[in-house]
């Protein structure tokens, strides 16, 4: 009998924290709505969430081999947003979290 995947936990660094706190505030400001905010937020997360499972979802980064990169779109349409992680052997280590447009390679 085979043993259980062991499932990876999530740990976010305190920028990415940060970062997610003023996505919470941008979507807040910007649709006057707290349901949106939390929605959205909660989206996220929960495709952050995923990685646990499948943290190969994620494509590499060229770059920097260490990280890897998962782009989370809401809907089709429009940008989405970047979480920036790595793989240990125990978790999914969320770095940071930008805005599709913005040059978060260079970062």
């Amino acid at each position: 009998m085979g043993h259980p995947t062991p499932v990876l936990t999530i740990i976010y660094s305190a920028t990415s924290k940060r970062e997610l706190d003023g996505i919470w505030d941008c979507n807040a400001d910007f649709y006057n709505s707290a349901q949106h905010a939390n929605e959205n937020v909660d989206f996220l997360k929960s495709e952050i969430h995923a990685l646990a499972a499948d943290p190969e979802k994620g494509k590499g980064i060229e770059n920097n081999p260490k990280f890897r990169y998962q782009l989370m779109k809401w809907s089709t349409d429009g940008y989405g947003l970047i979480a920036v992680y790595r793989v240990t052997k125990t978790a999914i280590r969320v770095s940071r979290i930008f805005h599709a447009v913005q040059d978060w390679q260079k970062r």
